[in-house]
């Protein structure tokens, strides 16, 4: 039987958790998971992209129930629920939820189950084979009243974590961060914790390695059927470590909020009849008046394309509440407000990328105008701007936002 384990490293303000309590199938196992695209409508490197063989992401212990959290099951769901589950050697029964892009399990502690803080074996046995797995802790202490920036990353460059960070702590009082690392080569771990800790205004946070799959994208058409990964770290968060912060941000580190009068996220969300909103914005295109710094830095951009299309929804929301429904990438469902919040802009910087998913190369100035708020914001925060280095400038020529199309 294959036992799986789980690591904190824990040291400082930021702790290293490492979720190897996965369940994923050996490379030549005879079942996989089946992708839902049919051949003629995958992408180049599609099946290298989509995950096939994991089926559990993390097993997380709570109070009084375990939390088990995967992907999509697809053709492997009536096998997991012919298998037989149990706790420490004693059969237990599953509650199996399955939806198309995601799985959770709950399994009811035993009359008299004492948790502890490891030890404990998880134990799945069925067509899929016998795994053991260890279980991760429900950690929501660490964020306990704390106001939350989440996100998940990979490679992105750690001036720019720096500098995202101290952009939220300083415009939005975010005191605590959340990343998913999702197997980023460019730095270690702890390079990753460093570059977080050397932020004064963070005072907790988590860097919780993440190594499977993204998925591959959507493609001539096809939407986004085959990604997992993105979902799953909305569900884990939430219960795993979100469940006691006084509010929550999910961000990409391309991504700055401005809110008019300069008000904080958390001042509209706890104004919201939901204790959560959405909202948008504009991209800010890689387009810059003086040479842009090695690395890229988000005081290098501020020009966009009056006449482009808005960025796609984000959100922040208060966990504790019973509003909000379920957290996805680009919106919450069960919201009273479904429109986005017309005070906020979401500037998202496509300078600002290692370009991962398509070309972001750097775009003429001709056609786009200058967000001199952004600017006005951004030399605030890190002391000069590049769009200084302009004699005349082009100003913002309608009042922001007014752009927007209606019922985006």
């Amino acid at each position: 039987m294959r036992e799986v384990l789980g690591v904190t490293r824990d040291r400082g303000r930021v702790e290293i958790h490492d979720h190897p309590q996965h369940w994923t199938l050996a490379e030549d196992a005879p079942i996989f998971r089946n992708p839902p695209r049919p051949p003629e409508k995958r992408e180049p490197g599609y099946m290298e992209r989509y995950d096939s063989h994991t089926v559990i992401y993390d097993a997380v212990l709570g109070e009084q129930e375990i939390r088990v959290i995967g992907p999509g099951m697809r053709n492997l769901g009536p096998l997991v629920r012919e298998s037989r589950w149990s706790l420490d050697g004693v059969e237990v029964e599953p509650s199996i939820t399955a939806r198309p892009k995601s799985l959770r399990v709950d399994v009811r502690l035993p009359e008299g189950f004492e948790p502890r803080a490891e030890g404990h074996r998880l134990e799945i046995d069925g067509p899929l084979g016998p795994v053991s797995l260890g279980l991760s802790p429900r950690s929501t202490g660490i964020f306990k009243g704390r106001r939350v920036l989440l996100t998940l990353q990979k490679d992105n460059d750690l001036q720019w974590i720096r500098d995202w960070l101290r952009f939220y702590a300083r415009e939005h009082g975010v005191d605590a961060v959340l990343v998913y690392d999702n197997g980023s080569t460019a730095y270690t771990p702890e390079e990753l914790r460093e570059a977080i800790e050397s932020v004064d205004q963070i005072e907790a946070g988590v860097v919780a390695v993440w190594p499977f799959k993204f998925g591959p994208a959507s493609w001539a058409g096809v939407p986004h059927d085959s990604k997992y990964l993105q979902l799953a770290v909305m569900v884990h968060s939430r219960y795993t470590y979100l469940a006691e912060a006084v509010g929550v941000i999910n961000a990409d580190i391309d991504e700055l909020a401005i809110v008019e009068g300069r008000r904080t996220l958390f001042d509209l969300m706890e104004e919201s009849p939901d204790r959560a909103l959405l909202y948008q914005g504009r991209w800010i295109e890689n387009a810059s008046v003086a040479p842009v710094s090695d690395p890229a830095r988000f005081t290098d951009f501020a020009y966009y394309d009056p006449q482009g299309e808005p960025t796609r929804k984000k959100w922040v929301s208060d966990p504790t509440s019973r509003g909000p429904g379920r957290w996805y990438i680009h919106g919450i469902n069960a919201l009273k407000v479904k429109d986005p919040d017309p005070r906020v802009t979401l500037c998202h910087f496509r300078g600002i990328s290692t370009g991962w998913k398509y070309d972001r190369s750097q775009v003429p100035l001709e056609g786009l105008v200058r967000d001199d708020v952004l600017v006005e914001v951004l030399r605030e925060h890190f002391g000069h701007h590049s769009a200084d280095a302009a004699d005349v400038a082009p100003a913002d020529p309608a009042p922001r936002r007014r752009w927007w199309r209606p019922g985006r």
